[in-house]
């Protein structure tokens, strides 16, 4: 078992990744907080939070995102 310190800091970079790859999806396709609020019916202080790495979408949502983008998500576990 992962020790506490290793668990939150595999928190902390997964957070940043997903926050990279949706400033990264925003930037190519020219969009805003409030549009893509409008496109997902969250509120822009959630999507705002996940831009800057402060939350962590469960993976339905994750899916739901990226499926706007016509993406797909990968999980990758290991060791």
């Amino acid at each position: 078992m992962l020790q506490k310190r290793q668990r939150l800091t595999n928190l902390k970079n997964l957070r940043l990744d997903i926050a990279r790859i949706l400033q990264n999806l925003l930037t190519e396709n020219k969009l805003t907080i409030t549009e893509l609020a409008h496109m997902t019916s969250w509120s822009p202080i959630y999507l705002q939070a996940l831009i800057n790495g402060q939350a962590t979408p469960n993976i339905g949502e994750l899916n739901y995102l990226m499926s706007l983008f016509h993406k797909k998500i990968q999980l990758t576990l290991t060791d």
